[in-house]
């Protein structure tokens, strides 16, 4: 899988170490999430998605009852048609709709369209939606070089991505911004991922900034990215990252982008092209926000703990590949069947090949 490093000549390097960690993930590698319903009104009837989600947690104590109840007060909101649902090469219209899979359940945004291709519509091996934004599809082959595409990220236990601290733990920087919320180490196989409380800036954390003198760093890089002052960026990374957490707790899970990041940071996009590289970290954060036009959800370069939630997946479900070994699966300059195509080992554009794709998502690896 990529390293804590680089990720080949293809992929940019990530922050150095210490900060916005982002470990093993290539910087223009986006997920989508679903506006949490404290933000965006999500016009499905009733007060929204998963209403009694925050009650959940005082009443059980066990993460899997938590997890089951908000399953089960889905399907309950499902049955009595509160929340509307959508099936294979349908577009979720008039709010975000309920797709049900083999016992499983997904959310998909308004103007997505589940994928009319049956190897796209398991919710275990990858489900795929297209940004088609209300337009019919009749080849869906042809659909994969038109739309931006998303495959769904089911996430068991929310919890076990974060820490909660009620008084807020200061970030770097002496800026005097605190985040209540922030990635805790995890184990993903027999390797454990270590992360530390923002503001120690002796290891990998998040959300936390990358503070020095020189020319890498945040303090003279920040409005590249948009920002106002240091002050304003970390307000801003403290913001996304519990927007992402709410977001999972109330649906489940997260949607990452198919594909590599393709196009221009000015306007993005998320299919099979030139991927968008030799640009810096902060070019990348914007192009990630510039990706979304669709107040039903927003765009965000990936987080560390995030990444992890998707190795679990490949690792555990679908095609349950080797994270340790990507050779069969990624391009790599030394793959190995099935994942030897031709061209492999030198630099081709995302989706190139199906060989370097698992559980419907292209070139994690390589």
């Amino acid at each position: 899988m990529k390293n804590y490093k680089s990720i080949n000549n293809k992929k940019n390097i990530l922050k150095n170490s210490k900060g916005i960690t982002l470990i093993s993930l290539i910087v223009t590698l986006i997920v989508i999430i679903i506006v949490a319903t404290i933000t965006i009104s999500i016009s499905i009837g009733g007060e929204g998605v998963f209403t009694i989600m925050s009650q959940e947690k005082d009443k059980f104590d066990d993460k899997t009852s938590r997890q089951e109840a908000k399953i089960e007060d889905l399907y309950r909101q499902i049955e009595s048609g509160t929340i509307g649902t959508v099936t294979p090469g349908q577009t979720a219209t008039g709010g975000n709709k309920a797709y049900s899979q083999n016992g499983k359940l997904a959310i998909v945004p308004q103007g997505f369209t589940v994928s009319g291709l049956e190897s796209e519509q398991s919710i275990e091996n990858g489900l795929v939606i297209y940004q088609t934004d209300g337009a019919e599809v009749t080849d869906w082959e042809t659909a994969k070089n038109t739309y931006n595409q998303w495959v769904w990220i089911p996430v068991s236990n929310v919890e076990d991505m974060y820490e909660y601290s009620e008084e807020g733990v200061a970030l770097s920087g002496n800026t005097g911004v605190k985040t209540n919320y922030y990635s805790k180490t995890t184990t993903l196989g027999n390797r454990e991922l270590t992360r530390t409380t923002p503001g120690n800036t002796a290891g990998y954390r998040e959300p936390d900034i990358v503070i020095g003198n020189g020319s890498q760093y945040d303090i003279v890089n920040y409005s590249y990215a948009g920002f106002s002052s240091l002050s304003n960026m970390e307000e801003s990374l403290v913001s996304d990252y519990k927007e992402m957490i709410d977001s999972i707790k109330n649906y489940g899970g997260f949607y990452i982008g198919r594909y590599e990041l393709t196009g221009t940071v000015e306007n993005p996009t998320e299919k099979s092209g030139t991927v968008l590289g030799n640009i810096n970290w902060y070019n990348s954060y914007k192009a990630c926000k510039n990706l979304n036009n669709n107040d039903k959800v927003e765009t965000r370069m990936i987080w560390d703990i995030q990444w992890s939630e998707v190795c679990k997946f490949i690792n555990t479900r679908g095609d349950k590949v080797d994270l340790e070994d990507s050779r069969s699966y990624g391009n790599n300059s030394n793959s190995i069947s099935p994942a030897d195509v031709s061209g492999y080992g030198n630099l081709q554009i995302t989706g190139y090949s199906d060989k370097w794709r698992t559980n419907n998502i292209y070139d994690l690896a390589g």
